[in-house]
């Protein structure tokens, strides 16, 4: 894999039995788990964690070139 991907934010899946992201990388999403629930869904689910606030979320576009400066 080349650079093709060095501009896109980073969707981190790290399964930790602690409940804060991996320090020591830039990360956007960080799927912590794959055996979540959610009222009114039969089923375990992938719960998310985002770097960000509820407006950064609303104005996050998977499509951009730009990666968000704001995550740690």
């Amino acid at each position: 894999m080349g650079n093709e991907f060095a501009t896109r934010p980073l969707w981190l899946v790290e399964y930790a039995a602690t409940a804060h992201p991996p320090s020591g990388m830039e990360w956007l999403f960080w799927q912590h788990t794959q055996n979540g629930q959610v009222t009114g869904i039969d089923g375990a689910v992938d719960l998310d964690w985002f770097a960000g606030d509820a407006a950064a979320l609303g104005d996050f576009d998977c499509n951009s070139e730009a990666r968000d400066e704001t995550a740690s």
